[in-house]
């Protein structure tokens, strides 16, 4: 009797291990912090290089740190040569998050995001912005 609850009690240990290691393949990436950057006033483009270590993105998102702005387009540019853009027409008060740009299944990176946008209806206040993206 005592093998057998040594028995049931491995079986049991080895079957939740095993449980842990498929969930921890299935936990979502984190959103992670790509750049920051202070924008000038009114109707304006904005130019972010990425940095070689950066991969290839599923999604990305504007967050808006300072002040508000009014995202009218974004360019993403790819390192074989490719470019995407995407109409936004987004207004992003201080604080607050854009919408969720879904970008395609690719193996290239992206290299350069190109903003379009202004700060009109903000007051006077720089808008601060960040960028993220998820893997």
């Amino acid at each position: 009797m005592l093998l057998m609850t040594m028995v049931l009690v491995s079986a049991s240990s080895m079957m939740n291990q095993a449980k842990a290691s498929v969930n921890s393949v299935n936990v979502p990436r984190e959103w992670e912090k790509l750049a920051e950057a202070k924008l000038n006033q009114g109707l304006n483009q904005y130019e972010i290089n990425l940095s070689e270590e950066n991969r290839a993105f599923s999604a990305v998102k504007i967050r808006s740190i300072q002040g508000g702005i009014n995202l009218h387009r974004c360019t993403f540019y790819y390192s074989n040569g490719e470019k995407m853009t995407v109409e936004m027409r987004n207004d992003i008060p201080s604080g607050m998050d854009s919408r969720i740009i879904q970008l395609p299944a690719k193996k290239n990176k992206v290299v350069k995001v190109e903003l379009w946008y202004d700060t009109k209806n903000y007051g006077d206040q720089k808008a601060v912005f960040e960028l993220w993206g998820k893997a």
